[in-house]
């Protein structure tokens, strides 16, 4: 019997293209139709997107520096036709507005030739991990604090800036170092801590990924719906197993879920990852294994052993 499976991950050290395509090459085997979800999915589902469409918004760099163009196919749904524009097209423009920061000559070619004097950047979409936090947060800060958007301003109180969205919240990743890296939601913390320290107020920040609630709602919603078509029942799993290797997104969103599911969410925290094996997560899973294998089978067992018929989610 097919497993309905997703795999929620919010992979911002990637370009997006690149994670679903990793992640449908893994799923083949594992289940059936689409499985993937990534951190800015739930972006394209929020009333929200329907107020950005044919406007400017600043996207961050990916590692690959695709070009706006690219940007716009890749990370927006057509219907929405974004006019993009990246860091790199801002420095372009007026390298002093980063001094320190210096294009490659790769990035140099990418973004286009665009003037800014008149432009109102009404979004700002931070959809991966930052390459360079000064140039970043400097022209991230410029925005808040800016008349309607408009590069070279700066607003009375301090309010007039565009909103701003965070595709994940994870504080730290796992690479091949030893410890562990600052990642995207330590940005959020220090763009956060330098709004207020500048004007005294608090920035509303929006951010998608786990743990966030609309993360877990989105996924439900494709869940319940993939559940429906593999075995023609629209009621929820009885169980959800998410496993995950990072206890301060992973297990706290699924945890904090299961509060209010009508599913029961069961995390499992694998030692594969984020999470150093020996150590006592801030947010405890119900249960602990070596790797993602070991999850999927515990999990079968399981739900064998509680005669439940569908296994979702990673």
């Amino acid at each position: 019997m097919p497993a309905p499976m997703h795999i929620s991950t919010d992979g911002s050290n990637a370009h997006r293209a690149r994670r679903l395509s990793i992640a449908d090459a893994t799923k083949e085997d594992l289940s059936h139709g689409p499985t993937v979800i990534v951190s800015d999915s739930p972006s394209t589902d929020s009333p929200t997107s329907t107020t950005i469409a044919e406007t400017i918004a600043l996207a961050r760099d990916h590692l690959e520096h695709p070009t706006p163009q690219e940007l716009t196919a890749v990370e927006f749904d057509d219907d929405l036709r974004t006019n993009v524009a990246t860091p790199g097209d801002l420095i372009k423009w007026k390298p002093s507005v980063c001094p320190f920061r210096k294009l490659t000559n790769e990035e140099y070619a990418n973004p286009k030739e665009r003037g800014f004097t008149n432009v109102n950047i009404e979004a700002i979409f931070v959809f991966a991990d930052s390459r360079d936090w000064a140039s970043d947060a400097q022209i991230i800060l410029e925005l808040l604090m800016s008349k309607n958007g408009r590069m070279g301003t700066v607003s009375d109180s301090h309010t007039e800036g565009p909103p701003i969205f965070f595709a994940h919240n994870d504080v730290v990743w796992s690479t091949a170092y030893d410890l562990t890296r600052y990642g995207m939601g330590a940005l959020r913390i220090m763009i956060e801590a330098l709004y207020k320290a500048s004007t005294g107020k608090t920035i509303d920040v929006t951010t998608y990924g786990k743990p966030s609630k609309t993360t877990f709602d989105y996924a439900t919603r494709v869940l319940q719906q993939w559940c429906k078509d593999l075995f023609n029942d629209p009621t929820p799993a009885r169980t959800v197993y998410f496993v995950g290797d990072t206890p301060e997104s992973d297990i706290r969103g699924s945890n904090e879920y299961d509060e209010h599911s009508e599913s029961d969410w069961y995390s499992i925290l694998v030692e594969t990852g984020v999470y150093e094996p020996g150590t006592e997560p801030r947010y405890k899973p119900k249960k602990t294994v070596k790797n993602v294998l070991e999850a999927v089978k515990f999990g079968m067992e399981r739900a064998t052993e509680n005669e439940e018929l569908k296994v979702c989610h990673k």
